[in-house]
């Protein structure tokens, strides 16, 4: 059986003492392994295929979190389509420790992975082999707003390239739902994992009409676009930011206020209402459209409509036109 590594010290912690001026020693001498530190949180994408993952760390101090087989799952949290297993490791920020990953100490272990604590969160991946550091998942959503001027009693969008059947099979990702901005009513697509990607895009009534090829690289994140009986142009896109949330407060309401370069944008307290829901990955997002947004730095303050429950202040440079939250009474997380 495999047995977890454990230091001992050769000598005792030396005290580290602040004087005064005056030589006498302060009230907050404390040893080393005393000193408060920040949490770190531990992101890990599991792929080891054991029943159960924990984590043992040992280094600057021994057992922080806990002895063997140390420290277990604090909860799971989607991310981007990444299912992660998040870890809190209490007093580390700063600290040197080695890492052990294990079965729930049933008898399989990792060698150690050494890490310096410098930042508050990590993401990792853990395989059978072996710990991976990597980077927290960006979205790789793209949106199309779809200025409808087909006439037709529906319209689908099917897509083939690099990626076939990229939002499903034929007639293809279905309207998720409309948003209007200014006074264009645009229907919303969306398609999962598409960033970077070359597809052609087939626009059609899912009833025998269909348009020729439209083809688009997925450079950025949002494409809008006009749709007639005769074809497809793009669209200058407006300088209105459209916000998805994933409301997961359990609020009776949510509005969204903000101030920063700008105040009051989008409305005084409680700020901007939800204008419609749109569908897209499985998630019912609720939406807030921004007029004149583009470029501006905002702290944004979702609240339960000024019924005295508000979240902190959210820090966001409108740099895009589209962006997806999930907003819990915990906090604000891209989604």
């Amino acid at each position: 059986m495999k047995t977890k590594k454990l230091l001992f010290a050769a000598a005792a912690l030396t005290v580290l003492t602040a004087c005064s001026s005056d030589d006498s020693p302060m009230d907050n001498d404390y040893t080393l392994e005393e000193q408060e530190k920040d949490p770190v949180t531990l992101y890990v994408n599991d792929q080891t295929a054991w029943e159960g993952i924990t984590v043992y760390l040992y280094g600057d101090i021994d057992n922080l979190g806990g002895g063997w087989p140390g420290i277990n799952v604090s909860r799971t949290e989607d991310i981007c389509g990444v299912t992660f297993k998040v870890f809190e490791i209490p007093n580390a920020k700063t600290r040197t420790e080695n890492l052990i990953f294990n079965n729930g100490g049933q008898d399989i272990q990792l060698p150690d992975y050494n890490i310096t604590f410098t930042e508050n969160e990590y993401y990792l991946i853990v395989t059978a082999d072996g710990v991976t550091l990597t980077e927290r998942p960006v979205p790789s959503r793209v949106t199309i707003f779809v200025n409808d001027q087909t006439g037709w009693d529906s319209i689908s969008l099917y897509q083939w390239g690099d990626v076939g059947d990229l939002g499903g099979g034929w007639p293809g990702a279905q309207v998720g739902g409309t948003v209007t901005i200014g006074e264009t009513a645009y229907k919303v697509f969306t398609a999962e994992q598409a960033a970077g990607l070359s597809q052609h895009l087939i626009f059609n009534n899912g009833a025998g009409i269909q348009l020729g090829d439209y083809d688009l690289t997925f450079d950025k994140s949002e494409y809008f676009l006009a749709v007639t009986a005769e074809g497809v142009t793009p669209e200058e896109a407006p300088d209105s930011a459209i916000i998805f949330v994933d409301d997961q407060t359990g609020w009776d309401a949510i509005a969204l206020y903000q101030w920063g370069e700008v105040g009051d944008l989008g409305g005084g307290w409680p700020g901007a209402q939800v204008q419609t829901s749109i569908s897209a990955n499985g998630k019912d997002y609720k939406t807030f459209v921004i007029s004149g947004a583009i470029g501006l730095s905002e702290n944004l303050i979702f609240n339960n409509n000024g019924n005295d429950t508000q979240l902190g202040d959210y820090p966001l440079t409108y740099e895009k036109n589209t962006y997806y939250f999930k907003v819990s009474a915990e906090g604000v997380e891209l989604n």
